[in-house]
């Protein structure tokens, strides 16, 4: 009654009683009131006049209210939770937020953490950290510095969201969490027992290792993203770290008309593309986030950059990512951008031979900190901030490729059943020579990594009995020579043909993967190639080899 405008007499609109409504600052301060008792009360109500200071004067609450005010919050103050919730090995609420909030590393100063029990330990308490029910949901002291701080004045919105049911994984809802901010989903019935699930935040690696031989030296909280099961009518979570909101459709019956196993996910080709199937959830306390997807102008885009998420989410073809704006900001044509990672997806689902169309985009995702490598494949594929220019600098791309991306999304297409044991990082790299080959065509793809600079020597130490990821990969590169990329695209597709029938004739043990390798390039080829590949150290049986001995022997 205090806050309406007509109590108030003054210009308070529907904006900002909407943000106020989903405040959650405000959630927090009302219920501390009526809950609790604590010497910080009279701090608190100097805070809640000024926020009714604002609504008469028409102006957002605590607009102009320095940082602190907004986001240190106190984890004295919070209530006990009503309801079973697992606070790992503390005794209430308080202690497990004190804790997490005291867990703070960062890119100067980074916390070393021993693998066995101690990791064990704290890892357990992470997970009971981010699960937290909204009602004693703070942000992070971490937020600010990464993934990043929503501004104070920024509007809590309240948005209808279309997503389509037949395409699976995340949707962008173009809404980011604030940290600390609670989001909440209006579920329409028929949609509560689909699976659907609400994403907050893109970077879903979990960077603290509990066994190993190197103690883990963490940059950043070891998990920064969190899903809720969209089950209920309102579904209301949030994040102490913020992050891109995204609905995350099943599988269910779309799960492609047979499936590859790759090194980074599975391919799913469709005879026929699903027809969408949209359905719309109402989504309430998130900030505006730029995004870009086909057919937006340049004016429409530049609009888009004035929205306040620090992160912008960019479909850019089946390519999908989310960048700092900052880097978003940057990109002269975002339309060229798509087009042209379009090209580089197109050029890997062509060069593995499989059919029919691909339906479900694959993801990027840019962290402080990832599990694994320099970059490392998957769902979505992560890499370091600094790295972002190797998706968005279309100049770069369009005169050297990004032979680390390509790579990335090469094992996202890698099909296990042509890949023996020790060829991991091998075979992925036709991958990415073929898509530098149809990017850059008139570019030698070997000159996109300077490991490849001598392929005949490399070849001969393979002929040696020596190994590793660029020697095995030089058993390849006299058949390309040779017989040119198709060939290996044909040899690629004689697996489909006979998977689409039978799932078992791509399930093969580590010597059969070379045998049949052997046995259908010849057949693609026509030429008796069990010799070469003997002589690279291929296991090839003799039936193989009398399979191939009607065609001419060939070797480089």
């Amino acid at each position: 009654k205090l806050l309406s405008p007509e109590k108030a007499g003054a210009p308070a609109g529907a904006e900002q009683m909407s943000a106020a409504a989903h405040s959650s600052e405000l959630t927090k301060l009302f219920q501390h009131f009526t809950d609790t008792e604590d010497s910080g009360t009279i701090d608190n109500a100097l805070t809640l006049g000024r926020m009714v200071h604002a609504f008469r004067q028409g102006k957002v609450p605590l607009a102009d209210a320095p940082a602190a005010v907004v986001e240190a919050a106190d984890p004295n103050s919070l209530p006990d939770v009503k309801k079973s919730v697992d606070l790992a090995d503390f005794k209430d609420v308080r202690e497990l937020v004190r804790w997490a909030h005291s867990l703070n590393p960062t890119a100067k100063a980074k916390v070393k953490v021993p693998v066995g029990e101690e990791a064990e330990q704290i890892l357990a308490r992470v997970k009971a950290y981010l699960a937290l029910p909204p009602e004693v949901l703070l942000a992070h002291p971490g937020s600010v510095e990464f993934p990043g701080a929503v501004p104070a004045n920024a509007p809590r919105v309240e948005k209808q969201v279309t997503i389509d049911l037949n395409l699976p994984r995340w949707q962008a809802t173009g809404l980011y969490a604030p940290p600390g901010g609670a989001v909440t989903v209006a579920v329409p019935a028929p949609l509560r027992k689909l699976g659907l699930k609400l994403r907050i935040g893109a970077n879903t690696d979990t960077i603290l290792k509990t066994k190993g031989e190197e103690d883990n030296s963490l940059s950043r909280f070891p998990i920064l993203s969190r899903e809720v099961e969209l089950d209920d009518a309102r579904v209301t979570a949030g994040n102490p770290f913020g992050g891109a909101i995204y609905i995350d459709v099943p599988y269910g019956d779309n799960g492609g008309d047979f499936q590859v196993p790759a090194h980074g996910w599975i391919i799913r080709p469709f005879d026929k593309l699903p027809s969408p199937e949209a359905k719309t959830l109402s989504i309430a306390g998130g900030v505006e986030m730029p995004w870009w997807r086909a057919g937006m102008t340049p004016a429409a885009w530049k609009e888009e950059l004035k929205k306040p998420a620090p992160w912008a989410e960019l479909e850019l073809g089946m390519l999908h990512t989310s960048v700092p704006r900052e880097s978003a900001a940057e990109i002269r044509n975002p339309a060229e951008l798509a087009v042209f990672w379009q090209e580089v997806m197109d050029a890997q689902w062509k060069f593995a031979g499989y059919p029919g169309y691909r339906h479900i985009p694959m993801r990027v995702s840019f962290d402080r900190q990832i599990s694994a490598g320099f970059m490392h494949s998957g769902y979505p594929i992560m890499a370091h901030v600094p790295e972002v220019p190797e998706v968005l600098d279309l100049k770069k791309l369009q005169t050297e490729g990004s032979w680390g991306m390509y790579h990335e999304i090469g094992h996202n297409h890698q099909p296990i059943c042509i890949t023996p044991s020790g060829f991991v990082e091998s075979t992925v790299n036709l991958f990415t020579l073929a898509t530098l080959k149809a990017t850059i065509p008139k570019k030698d793809p070997l000159v996109g990594h300077g490991a490849l600079s001598d392929p005949k020597g490399l070849l001969k130490k393979r002929q040696a009995g020596e190994e590793d990821p660029w020697i095995n990969l030089a058993v390849f590169l006299p058949l390309i020579d040779e017989f040119g990329y198709e060939s290996l695209t044909r040899t690629l597709a004689s697996y489909w043909t006979e998977a689409r029938k039978d799932s078992t004739a791509i399930n093969l043990s580590n010597e059969d993967r070379q045998d049949q390798w052997v046995l259908r390039f010849g057949e693609a080829v026509q030429k008796d190639v069990s010799e070469y590949f003997e002589s690279v150290h291929y296991k090839v049986t003799p039936t193989t080899k009398k399979k191939l001995s009607k065609y001419e022997a060939w070797k480089p």
